[in-house]
């Protein structure tokens, strides 16, 4: 789904607190190659139940992976994730073609990664449902 995509990308990138710490690095599914700075947040979709058939119009019931990504500490990376979580949990999303009746955070992600050469990627976020109904 293209547009809700592009809608929590347009959410995340034009937060004045996200923009002042991670600057323009976030990312889709991945971060690209040969980027070097210290901190990302990354999001992309998880799964969910797909088109709910409950009622004449269409909606669909997705889950987000949204997770700030720090090289330096699991610390930073939850400062990053607080402002993320402040961006999106209950707050609104323009996506193209949709409304959004429910964007919520369900549950919180923690890990440490080893990333090239061993290096740690300390990771902090959490798992988002976004509810939409056809417009």
């Amino acid at each position: 789904m293209n547009a809700l995509d592009t809608a929590i990308y347009s959410k995340l990138s034009k937060d004045p607190d996200l923009i002042a710490d991670v600057g323009s690095n976030i990312f889709n599914m991945e971060i690209p190659q040969g980027t070097t700075a210290s901190k990302y947040i990354i999001f992309g979709w998880q799964g969910g139940p797909g088109d709910e058939n409950v009622c004449p119009r269409r909606l669909k019931n997705c889950i987000y992976s949204v997770q700030a990504i720090s090289k330096v500490s699991l610390k930073a990376a939850g400062a990053t994730d607080d402002l993320v979580d402040a961006c999106l949990h209950n707050q609104t999303l323009s996506v193209t073609g949709w409304g959004c009746f429910w964007m919520a955070r369900e549950s919180d992600v923690r890990y440490i990664e080893a990333g090239p050469g061993g290096e740690p990627y300390y990771h902090a976020g959490g798992l988002y449902r976004v509810r939409l109904y056809k417009i």
